[in-house]
C-alpha cells in the first residue's frame, strides 16, 4: 500500500514531513540516538515505516535531520527557561511534537489542513500538558496572514521555521518574513539554513528521494536573514552536532577544521528582529 493511497489529501511538501517523523523515529530507537523525539512514533503506521524505509539508508542525513530538530529543542529549552510565558509559533510545523515534550510556553503550530488533521488524529492536542492551538493554513491561497491572526502579537512570541526554507521562492520567503514583522515587530526566529553548495555536494541523495515524493525543492538562493533586519544570536553547525552526539571524535575534528563548506553549510540559527 502507497503512502499516496493511506493520506491522499496531503500535499508533497506534507509527506515531506512525515518521511521526517519516520526518521526522528529511527533515531530515537537507535542505540545512539542523535535527537530525542521520543514521540514520533505515534506517527507512525507499518504501511508508513515500509514506504520510507528506503530512506534509512541516507544515513548521514537521518543524522543531520536529527541534530536539526535536537538544536532547536535545546534553543527553545533556553528561551522557556528564561521566559516560560512565550508564545511559540511553528510556521509550517509538519509533525514536531515539542509541546508534548519541552516544559512551558503556549504553542502554536500552524500548517496545512490535511496534515493538521493528521497529527489531531494521531497526537490529540488535548494530551498536551502545554496550551496547545493548531491552525489549519492554506499556504497557497495566502492563508499564513489570516493563521497569523489568531496568535497574539507581543514581545514574547519566538517563531520557529524548521526545514521550510528551501521549499520557498526567494519572493515567498520575503513575504513570510513580512508577514511575521507585521504580526510581531519584535520577535526571536529560529530556523535552519542550507547553503546551496552544501544541498548539492552533500545531500543530493537525499534531496532526489524527497523531490520523488513530489516536494519541490526551490532553493534559489542562499537566505542572508540579516538583510532583511535580523540580529543574529546563536548559530551552530548541524553536521558537527551530529558528529559529536555519533561519538565520531575523528571525522569531527576534520571537518571543524578542514571542511568549512560541511562545517558551516547547514546550521541551526536564533535570531532577534530588532524594528
Amino acid at each position: 500500500m502507497t503512502h499516496a493511497t493511506l493520506e491522499p489529501a496531503i500535499k508533497p511538501v506534507g509527506k515531506t514531513a512525515l518521511c521526517c517523523s519516520y526518521l526522528r523515529m529511527c533515531d530515537a530507537q537507535s542505540a545512539r540516538p542523535v535527537g530525542s523525539d521520543t514521540l514520533a512514533h505515534r506517527f507512525v503506521s507499518p504501511d508508513l515505516a515500509e514506504e520510507f524505509e528506503h530512506f534509512q539508508h541516507e544515513t548521514y542525513s537521518l543524522n543531520n535531520l536529527s541534530a536539526r530538530h535536537a538544536l532547536i529543542d535545546q534553543q527553545l529549552l533556553q528561551i522557556l527557561r528564561e521566559r516560560p510565558a512565550s508564545n511559540i509559533i511553528s510556521i509550517g510545523s509538519g509533525l514536531e511534537t515539542r509541546a508534548f515534550r519541552l516544559p512551558g510556553g503556549t504553542w502554536y503550530e500552524i500548517d496545512e489542513p490535511a496534515l493538521i488533521d493528521f497529527k489531531n488524529r494521531h497526537l490529540p492536542s488535548h494530551e498536551c500538558s502545554n496550551p496547545l492551538y493548531r491552525i489549519p493554513c492554506d499556504f497557497d491561497a495566502g492563508g499564513l496572514q489570516a493563521a497569523l491572526r489568531e496568535v497574539p502579537p507581543n514581545s514574547e512570541n519566538v517563531f520557529v521555521i524548521e526545514g521550510v526554507f528551501y521549499y520557498l521562492s526567494t519572493q515567498e520567503l520575503e513575504h513570510t518574513l513580512t508577514l511575521m514583522r507585521q504580526h510581531s515587530p519584535y520577535h526571536r526566529l529560529i530556523c535552519d539554513l542550507i547553503t546551496r553548495q552544501f544541498a548539492t555536494r552533500y545531500s543530493g541523495s537525499f534531496n532526489a528521494k524527497i523531490r520523488a515524493l513530489g516536494a519541490d525543492l526551490k532553493h534559489e538562493a542562499d537566505v542572508d536573514l540579516n538583510r532583511y533586519g535580523y540580529q543574529s544570536l546563536y548559530r551552530h553547525s548541524v553536521s558537527l552536532f551530529a558528529l559529536k552526539a555519533k561519538r565520531s571524535w575523528l571525522r569531527r575534528l576534520i571537518v571543524r577544521c578542514l571542511s568549512p563548506s560541511l562545517r558551516d553549510g547547514y546550521t541551526v540559527n536564533q535570531y532577534s528582529m530588532l524594528r
